[in-house]
C-alpha cells in the first residue's frame, strides 16, 4: 500500500515539474509561439514615403529586411568597444546593434546621426565626453535621439494596429525592432539581441519584457547623397496619441471608442496558440449607464455587470474592484475604468499626471493573468482576484509588481508553495 502511494506521489510531483518546465519554456520562447500576420487581424501595413538608400524598397520594409539580414549572421551577445569602426565588425553585438544595422541597411548612418544630434542638443544627453564610436550604441542615448527625430507613438500594446513592422521599441535598458509577425492576440513579436541564452532573435516578448518607455517610427528623413546621412524632410507632424499618465509616451485613453474592437473576433483569436491567457468574453455593455454605478457610502461604490453585483472602493489615489477576475472583456473593462476615473481620478506613478482607462485595464489584465495560473490553494490568489489600481503599479507586469511587493523575483517555487 505504501509503495503504491509513494509511486502515486512521485508521479504527481514529476507531472508538476514537467508542467512548470513547459510553462517556463513557453514563457521564455524555447517552445515556439504560433505566428500570425497583419492580415489575420485586418491590419494594413504602413508604407513610408521615403527610400533613403534609393534601392527601390521603402524605408519601413527596408529596415525590417536589413534587421533580418543582420540577425541571420547570428551575432553573439557581447559588449565590446570598436574604436575604429564604431560598428561591430566581428561576430559579436548587443541590442543597439540590431537597430543600428537595420537602419544602416536602409540608408541611415546611426553613428553619424546620433553624433550630430549630440553636438546640436548636448544638454539633452547625459554625456560627459561624447564619443561617436560608442554613443550610438547606448540605449539611453537612442531614447533621446529618437525622441528628437522620429514619430513618437503609443506604448499601449493592446492598440495592435498602431504597432508596425520596422518600428523601434525601447525599454528602460533594452531596445528592439517590431517584427511583421504577431501572436494570437495580435501583439507583434520583437527582433532583438538580449543575452547569450535567448531562444531566438525573434521572440514574443513585447508584453512580458517590462515597462515600455518609447515606441518610435522613422519619419521625415531622406538620404544625403553619398553619405547615407539623414536630413530633414519637413515632416514635423508628431503623433498626438502620446498624452496621458505615461510621460514617456503612454497614450491618453479617455476616448473609449479607440479601444473598441470587434469583440467576437477577439474571443475567436484569444487562445489560438494555447498560451496562458485570460479568454476575452464578449462585450455586454455599451456605456457607463449600463453599469448602474452608484455610491453606497464611505468611499464604497457598487455596479452591476452580467447580472452580478460588484463593489469598488476608493481611497486616496486608489481604486479596488472586488472579484475583478470574473470580468475579461477589454471594451467593458475600459468603460468600467473610465467610470471610476470620472468619479475619482487617480494619479499615475509620477504623482503628477493622471492614470487613463487604458493603463488601468492593462494592470487589470495582469491580475487576471496571474489568477489564471495560480493553483486554488496558493497564498497569492487573494491578491490576484481583486485588482487594486495603485499608482506605483502603473504599466508594470505582475512579475514586476510582485518584486516591488516582496523584494524577490517571482518564481514558480513562490507561486506553488
Amino acid at each position: 500500500m505504501f509503495k503504491k502511494l509513494f509511486k502515486y506521489i512521485v508521479a504527481i510531483v514529476l507531472a508538476v515539474i514537467v508542467a512548470i518546465g513547459v510553462l517556463l519554456a513557453y514563457k521564455y520562447n524555447y517552445i515556439p509561439h504560433r505566428k500570425f500576420s497583419d492580415a489575420d487581424f485586418g491590419i494594413t501595413r504602413q508604407v513610408s514615403e521615403n527610400d533613403a538608400d534609393g534601392d527601390g524598397i521603402e524605408d519601413y520594409e527596408d529596415i525590417l529586411k536589413s534587421a533580418r539580414e543582420y540577425l541571420a549572421t547570428k551575432p553573439k551577445y557581447k559588449s565590446k568597444y570598436y574604436a575604429e569602426t564604431g560598428y561591430p565588425n566581428d561576430e559579436y553585438g548587443v541590442c543597439t546593434d540590431v537597430v543600428a544595422f537595420a537602419l544602416g541597411g536602409a540608408g541611415y548612418d546611426l553613428m553619424q546621426l546620433v553624433s550630430e544630434d549630440i553636438e546640436a542638443n548636448g544638454d539633452d544627453y547625459d554625456i560627459a565626453e561624447p564619443d561617436s564610436a560608442i554613443d550610438f550604441r547606448r540605449v539611453k542615448n537612442l531614447k533621446v535621439y529618437f525622441a528628437h527625430t522620429a514619430d513618437r507613438l503609443t506604448t499601449n500594446i493592446r492598440k495592435i494596429d498602431q504597432w508596425q513592422a520596422g518600428d523601434i521599441v525601447i525599454w528602460e535598458n533594452h531596445i528592439g525592432l517590431i517584427s511583421d509577425n504577431r501572436n494570437s492576440k495580435g501583439i507583434p513579436f520583437v527582433l532583438h539581441n538580449a543575452n547569450p541564452i535567448q531562444a531566438s532573435y525573434e521572440e514574443d516578448i513585447l508584453e512580458t519584457w517590462g515597462r515600455i518607455v518609447g515606441h518610435y517610427r522613422i519619419a521625415g528623413k531622406i538620404a544625403d547623397a553619398g553619405s547615407g546621412k539623414g536630413i530633414d524632410d519637413q515632416q514635423d507632424e508628431k503623433s498626438d496619441d502620446i498624452t496621458g499618465s505615461n510621460t514617456e509616451g503612454q497614450d491618453n485613453a479617455s476616448d473609449v471608442a479607440t479601444t473598441d474592437r470587434d469583440n467576437s473576433e477577439s474571443k475567436a483569436t484569444s487562445d489560438r496558440d494555447g498560451s496562458v491567457t485570460t479568454e476575452e468574453t464578449e462585450s455586454i455593455i455599451t456605456s457607463a449607464a449600463d453599469l448602474k454605478f452608484h455610491e453606497t457610502g464611505s468611499g464604497k461604490y457598487s455596479f452591476t455587470y452580467g447580472g452580478d453585483d460588484y463593489s469598488a472602493t476608493y481611497t486616496t489615489d486608489h481604486w479596488t474592484i472586488k472579484d475583478s477576475y470574473k470580468i475579461n472583456n477589454e471594451h467593458d473593462m475600459t468603460i468600467i475604468c473610465q467610470t471610476l476615473i470620472d468619479e475619482h481620478p487617480v494619479h499615475g506613478a509620477d504623482m503628477v499626471s493622471y492614470r487613463t482607462a487604458d493603463d488601468m485595464v492593462y494592470e487589470w489584465f495582469q491580475h487576471n493573468l496571474i489568477y489564471e495560473v495560480l493553483p486554488s490553494d496558493s497564498q497569492w490568489i487573494s491578491h490576484a482576484k481583486d485588482v487594486d489600481f495603485d499608482p506605483k503599479d502603473q504599466n508594470k507586469t505582475f512579475e514586476e509588481i510582485y518584486k516591488d511587493r516582496t523584494g524577490k523575483e517571482l518564481t514558480f517555487d513562490e507561486i506553488f508553495r
